[in-house]
């Protein structure tokens, strides 16, 4: 009778200790910064439909994501970060964004575990917190992919110094928008008045297209040179301004340069940069070629300060 007392009692001890030093919830933070603008976060994760593109498992729905073969159901979603519950409401994500130093983003991600009132549980809980290793592995995904701009704006983007600093140039108006076989055709006069000038053409074409006016389209093309030739009412001298450029390569037809165009000026804004000049596209692929648009190769660039 004493013996089973005595274990009684020591088991009633253990569960009392297991119940008051494991408490009822538990939560573990984890932070890094990352290389991202924060503006260039906050369009990715406070509009759900843009999950896809960063979070590292399946999307069920705009509400519901799966993780580690669980369902979380996305509680809140605020302008720097949001909340998720798992389906058997035993853990919780909570991600927080905020802006750093030199244009990055820290990251906290917070895991926060529910222990059962069940101490042997409790226990097994405790030596296997999911939601620590999800917050962990979570934390390490957005790293991964907020890191790199092929990720955020869909090409890599980076910075370079101006090179080329002597140009040629032509213009054309247009009605509608002009036909690679148009655009070509200036490109071939402004290519033949060179060299009948005995210029040396030393790089791709680039251009630019304006709207001035409804049904008016400007076309500015030009080509890089050793040295300027004598200009007339057709063909200008351009001086590319010294300093640095943002540029991005991408491969495929106009809507892709498009879409390119659109996120490089993301980029400009995300970052702050101030630029001298337009933006432009380098032709690298001649279309004249190429036939099939999707093997296109187009550079987009946009002059910075710095």
């Amino acid at each position: 009778m004493k013996k089973t007392s005595l274990y009684t009692v020591s088991t009633l001890l253990i569960v009392t200790l297991v119940l008051l030093i494991i408490p009822f919830k538990r939560q573990k933070k984890y932070e890094a910064t990352i290389d991202c603008s924060t503006d260039a976060v906050t369009r990715l994760m406070v509009n759900t439909k843009e999950w896809k593109k960063w979070w590292p498992d399946q999307i069920l729905s705009d509400s519901v994501v799966l993780f580690n073969d669980t369902r979380f159901y996305v509680q809140s979603v605020l302008l720097n970060g949001f909340y998720a519950v798992s389906d058997n409401k035993k853990t919780a994500i909570e991600v927080q964004f905020l802006p750093d130093l030199k244009n990055q983003t820290k990251f906290v991600v917070i895991g926060t575990q529910v222990y059962s009132s069940n101490p042997l549980k409790r226990i097994a809980q405790l030596f296997g917190s999911y939601a620590q290793q999800n917050a962990k592995q979570l934390l390490s995904s957005l790293q991964h992919f907020f890191s790199r701009t092929e990720n955020v704006y869909g090409f890599k983007i980076e910075k370079t110094k101006v090179s080329l600093l002597n140009w040629m140039s032509a213009k054309k108006l247009f009605a509608q928008q002009p036909t690679t076989q148009e655009i070509y055709a200036v490109i071939e006069g402004l290519e033949k008045y060179i060299l009948a000038h005995n210029g040396e053409i030393i790089g791709a074409p680039i251009m630019h297209i304006r709207e001035l006016a409804p049904n008016q389209l400007e076309l500015m093309t030009a080509l890089p040179v050793t040295e300027t030739v004598q200009p007339n009412e057709q063909y200008s001298v351009k001086q590319m301004v010294p300093g640095f450029m943002i540029i991005g390569k991408v491969k495929g037809g106009p809507t892709t340069v498009e879409n390119a165009e659109a996120s490089l000026e993301n980029y400009i804004r995300d970052y702050r940069k101030q630029s001298p000049a337009i933006p432009f596209q380098t032709l690298i692929t001649d279309r004249r070629k190429e036939a099939d648009s999707s093997q296109w190769i187009t550079q987009v660039n946009y002059p910075v300060f710095d």
